[in-house]
């Protein structure tokens, strides 16, 4: 369940990264050194973010935490639709920052307490072709959707930001999953499994 969960908002975070690189040009005009410059921020925040996530899940659980996250990554879908300036979008990359190394980090951190050590590399490698998996669902929804609206009427850059909604779709599906993740159970199957694998009583 953690694993669908994970493939959802994973396969919606890379479709974001993608595309925003595109929204930025198509729609608000960013030039490219302008671009890698923000990215560059991006990655900077992602840092302070990815620590300031971790303090908190010590604090309220690594499940809140990533909830949190993913809660935070809708309304960023959400203002992605609606952007209209550059400072819009140097603020949203911020924001996209806070979150987005931290629930990466999360996420491994959930999966390592569900995984028996003696199988990490099975369940981690698994868990790497998961993620990259994912990376190929989000972007020919976005293309689809941005197609269907141009379609119909749409300016390139209404269609652009109908696609930006569409992805909402995935975080709001892993967050669902998410919440009905059984922490404890997780935990206890893995140390179930360990203990048969290991013979250890």
């Amino acid at each position: 369940l953690f694993t669908v969960a994970y493939l959802l908002f994973s396969d919606a975070i890379q479709t974001v990264i993608v595309m925003s690189s595109g929204f930025g040009d198509k729609v608000l005009k960013i030039g490219d050194t302008e671009m890698i410059l923000c990215f560059l921020m991006i990655q900077g925040v992602a840092f302070v973010g990815a620590l300031a996530l971790g303090r908190l899940a010590a604090a309220i659980g690594d499940k809140k935490t990533l909830a949190l996250g993913l809660v935070v990554w809708c309304i960023v879908v959400a203002w992605g639709a609606v952007v209209r300036s550059r400072w819009e979008f140097w603020a949203l990359g911020a924001v996209v920052g806070l979150v987005m190394g931290g629930t990466q980090a999360i996420a491994r951190s959930m999966l390592s307490r569900f995984t028996p050590p003696t199988s990490a590399a099975e369940f981690f490698g698994f868990y790497s072709i998961v993620g990259k998996f994912a990376s190929a669902l989000g972007p020919p929804l976005y293309s689809f959707v941005m197609d269907q609206a141009a379609a119909r009427g749409a300016t390139l850059a209404g269609s652009f930001r109908i696609g930006s909604l569409s992805i909402g779709i995935f975080f709001v599906a892993g967050l669902i999953l998410l919440l009905r993740v059984n922490e404890a159970k997780g935990v206890a199957e893995a140390e179930a499994e360990e203990r048969r694998l290991t013979g250890v009583p």
